[in-house]
Order: C-alpha cells, then sequence, then structure tokens
C-alpha cells in the first residue's frame, strides 16, 4: 500500500485542526480534558484509519478506556459525570477516522457545527443566548 505523504499530511493537518477546535473549546469551559487529549485521540483515529478499518476499531475501544478512566475519576473527584466530554471525545475520534478514510468537508464542518453546539449551551451563556 503506497501512502503518499503530501495526502497524509493534510489528513493529519486537518485531523489536528478537528481536535484543536473542540479541545480549545473544551479547555476554555474549564474542563479536565482538552485541547492536549482531544488533539491527540483525533491524531490517532487519522493514521489508524488509513492503515486499516480494523486497526482504528481497536483504537476505538482505547479510546473508550480513557473515557471509563476520566469519568470514573471525575465521579470520584467531583461527583459528575463527563458526558458532553465524553461524546465529543468519541465524535472527534470518528470525524478523524472519517478524515483517515478521505472524507474532508463533512468532518471539518461537523467538528464546527459541534464546537458551537457546545459552546452556545454552555451553562454559564444559557442566560445570554436562551433568555
Amino acid at each position: 500500500m503506497i501512502f503518499p505523504a503530501y495526502e497524509v499530511a493534510i489528513k493529519i493537518a486537518i485531523a489536528l485542526g478537528v481536535g484543536l477546535l473542540v479541545g480549545f473549546e473544551r479547555a476554555w469551559a474549564h474542563k479536565e480534558t482538552g485541547v492536549r487529549t482531544f488533539s491527540i485521540t483525533a491524531l490517532l483515529g487519522t493514521p489508524t484509519a488509513i492503515v486499516s478499518i480494523q486497526f482504528a476499531v481497536v483504537s476505538l475501544i482505547g479510546v473508550s478506556v480513557l473515557i471509563g478512566y476520566i469519568n470514573g475519576r471525575c465521579l470520584l473527584v467531583e461527583r459528575s459525570l463527563e458526558t458532553t466530554t465524553s461524546v465529543a471525545l468519541i465524535v472527534t475520534f470518528v470525524l478523524s477516522v472519517l478524515i483517515g478514510q478521505g472524507h474532508l468537508f463533512t468532518p471539518v464542518a461537523s467538528a464546527t457545527l459541534i464546537t458551537a453546539i457546545i459552546y452556545l449551551t454552555h451553562t454559564n451563556k444559557r442566560r445570554i443566548f436562551f433568555s
């Protein structure tokens, strides 16, 4: 299998952008899981999808274990679940897998919409946008 460097670099850059976009919003909302975790998760999904979809599925299991750890820790420390962050992390991984398979518009548009939805419905802003 041949992996043209230019195409792979574009896919990795777009995946990084998707991870940064959602990760910056989560960090801005003062969530423990932020820029680094979302970026690394996105960078995990794209290369694994380029190699094989089976490898991407195994990586998704790893991301699910990470989410279990994050929620377990939050339950012990803060007594709350990080549902939105968990779902956003899974969606970021899936979007990066799509990027690895060659889809570019759909993942970028979806990440933009997800970030907007999370930002606009954040508890502290609800009074401003939905009053």
